[in-house]
């Protein structure tokens, strides 16, 4: 296996041409604007110019060169900035996703604000195989990767299974309304723990869960020695992840503006309320809502249901939840399978 540095195998462009004009995005325009890291797709523009012209025979790794976070795009895009840079085969005698999965798989500390590929990473040397065993390393991460999809569409089409019972049950119906701060026995937005109440890990003393906005691990921070919350609610994510929202079930603290409602249980069920403020899509309102507020949501019109008919929203929703939850451990496998390929393949890889 030959040793040779990145920047014998992969040339850059610098993205200026490609730096979106306008931010204002909007769903029904057609060209994405990516960046390289979490979010990927910022938005669509309706912008003629200055869009590179990748495709599934044309691709390129979009590399973030700050975070060193990449993306292998085989579509038309924009960027939003100066901040990645396109990287491109010097030559087709290598397979250019084996070269995104190999550096996927680059550990280097990026702490330092500073641009990575010139400076450090075109340097590396990677032991690189011949273009046969690029490709089947290639197909076979290929072949999980689409398991991976497959289930993940599935997931989604369950959580829109979800959202269009609600709509066939309560959306076309006369319900009486009310305002969402009147169908709760408390909505308020949460706030910091002092450090010698917080702990990372769960002990005796520290044994309830704190959490705050977003996604990750339901928005669990740590955990604390003090009850905020011991009814069941529903928490609404305020910043990053805007309108996340979860069931909690067990005592917490709500931290970070996290917004808290404990619903009136003889006027509102717990799923029927969560799935309204999912319905409601707080997340999809813009960019010009950089958090939610209480005072945003509280004059919220809820139609009020006869509370038999939300109970057996909620059962419905059980069992789809419980579909759900076979593809999610089914998908937690495949991912776990995909790593230790990614390790076997790629560990080591890099001398730098």
């Amino acid at each position: 296996m030959k040793k040779i540095k990145l920047s014998d195998v992969l040339e850059y462009e610098q993205p200026s041409k490609y730096i979106v004009e306008s931010e204002q995005y909007k769903d029904e325009y057609k060209i994405p604007v990516l960046t390289a890291g979490k979010t990927f797709i910022l938005g669509y523009t309706n912008e003629e110019k200055g869009i590179y012209h990748a495709a599934k025979e044309n691709p390129i790794i979009l590399f973030d060169d700050f975070t060193t976070d990449c993306r292998y795009i085989n579509f038309d895009f924009k960027v939003k900035s100066s901040a990645v840079k396109i990287l491109k085969l010097k030559r087709n005698d290598n397979n250019l996703k084996y070269l995104y999965y190999l550096l996927k798989n680059i550990v280097y500390d990026t702490s330092s604000h500073k641009r990575y590929w010139i400076s450090q990473y075109s340097k590396f040397e990677i032991k690189l195989p011949n273009i046969e065993i690029q490709n089947e390393i290639v197909k076979e991460i290929g072949k999980i990767e689409e398991l991976i999809e497959n289930k993940e569409k599935q997931i989604q089409k369950l959580n829109e299974l979800i959202k269009s019972k609600f709509a066939e049950m309560f959306e076309n119906e006369k319900y009486p309304k009310k305002c969402l701060i009147d169908v709760c026995e408390e909505l308020f937005a949460g706030g910091d723990v002092k450090k010698e109440h917080t702990s990372r890990e769960r002990t005796d003393r520290f044994k309830y869960p704190i959490y705050t906005n977003g996604e990750n691990l339901d928005g669990l921070y740590g955990y604390t020695d003090i009850i905020r919350v011991d009814k069941e609610a529903v928490t609404i994510s305020a910043r990053g992840t805007i309108g996340f929202s979860c069931i909690r079930k067990e005592p917490f603290y709500p931290a970070v503006r996290l917004i808290v409602t404990i619903p009136n249980k003889n006027l509102i069920d717990t799923v029927f309320l969560r799935q309204f403020i999912e319905n409601k899509n707080y997340g999809g309102q813009g960019a010009g809502i950089p958090q939610l507020t209480v005072p945003m949501i509280k004059n919220e019109q809820i139609p009020i249901p006869p509370i038999k008919l939300q109970k057996q929203f909620a059962n419905i929703v059980e069992q789809i939840n419980n579909e759900k939850m076979i593809c999610v451990k089914i998908v937690d496998k495949l991912n776990e399978l995909k790593e230790s390929k990614m390790q076997e393949y790629f560990g080591g890889v890099v001398n730098e």
